[in-house]
């Protein structure tokens, strides 16, 4: 949970001087306002603000004013804090944030992003709750994604089976909401290891087909929450080839023609770099990566993309 202490730890890693009880009861005080107002477009900044350790001009205002408000902040150094604040204003948008829904993305945007700290020089200042938070997405899909068998399903699909076309309708109709999506479910999943199983690698292509594996398990399934294990689904896929290794810029060199979508997620890093939209992402172009790591790494940002724009056009 990421509260007052959590923000002390932080400090205390990070900071020469670190928040006393005091400081971080004040400062969590002027972040949990920052998370009520916050939207998808912020919060993608601050995770960027935070891992760049370039201070976020909207926060740093913000935090000008409120200090000036509550008579606060002499002898702080605000260029120096406002990384920290960012990425504890992220924390706290992923636990508190409306709908379990949009948790979930925020986590995964939060994931994508992290590959700059990863693979690059990105700035965490509590690594152990950031990647705490990554566990928010795959305990969302695993508590609201996943239908188990039920005893009555056998009965539902033998009756809707042998019924008459005009008595379909009435048999679903008729079966417990919970049954029918267990059905559904179970069909969904079954498509899905059909879809994997027919997806052929050509070696020769390789960096082609990282993208297309990705591209493939979101795109061309049933239901982008049926496979709660991908990146394993993927080493699968890509068999002896896994852990062979490409780098940024043959990645970039192969696959920047594959952008037609135009803009992507500011977090999407790897899409950008492909679409030509990545001049301020700092990331060597001789980063290595083991090619199922670039597929997986591609997989969570092509969901995402997907995400976010189902849960914006539902807002809409």
């Amino acid at each position: 949970m990421a509260d007052k202490n959590t923000l002390r730890k932080m400090s205390q890693d990070v900071l020469v001087i670190p928040f006393s009880e005091e400081d971080a009861e004040t400062l969590d005080r002027f972040c949990e306002k920052q998370v009520e107002e916050i939207t998808q477009e912020r919060f993608e900044a601050l995770v960027l603000g935070f891992l760049t350790r370039e201070n976020d001009e909207e926060l740093d205002e913000a935090f000008e004013k409120f200090c000036k408000d509550e008579g606060y902040g002499d002898g702080l150094s605000r260029a120096t804090i406002i990384p920290v604040l960012s990425e504890y204003i992220v924390l706290k948008t992923i636990e508190n944030v409306e709908s379990n829904e949009e948790s979930a993305l925020y986590s995964l945007l939060l994931k994508n992003a992290l590959i700059l700290a990863v693979k690059g020089n990105g700035f965490v200042a509590y690594p152990k709750a950031v990647a705490d938070a990554f566990d928010v997405y795959s305990n969302y899909i695993a508590d609201e994604k996943t239908f188990a068998k039920v005893d009555e399903g056998n009965d539902v699909i033998r009756t809707a089976l042998e019924s008459e076309d005009d008595a379909l309708a009435a048999t679903i109709n008729n079966a417990e909401t919970e049954v029918v999506k267990s059905i559904v479910y179970d069909a969904a999943a079954y498509r899905y290891k059909k879809i994997v199983d027919e997806i052929n690698i050509d070696s020769d292509n390789l960096i082609e087909e990282i993208y297309n594996v990705a591209e493939q398990l979101v795109d061309n399934v049933p239901w982008v929450y049926i496979d709660k294990k991908p990146a394993e689904t993927i080493k699968t896929i890509l068999g002896d080839v896994s852990n062979t290794e490409v780098s940024l810029d043959e990645v970039i060199e192969k696959l920047k023609c594959e952008d037609d979508e135009g803009e992507y997620l500011p977090t999407s890093i790897l899409l950008r770099l492909l679409s030509g939209d990545g001049k301020d992402i700092e990331l060597s172009s001789e980063t290595r990566f083991k090619a199922a790591e670039m597929a997986v790494y591609l997989y969570y940002e092509l969901l995402a993309e997907t995400l976010s724009k189902e849960i914006n056009e539902l807002e809409e």
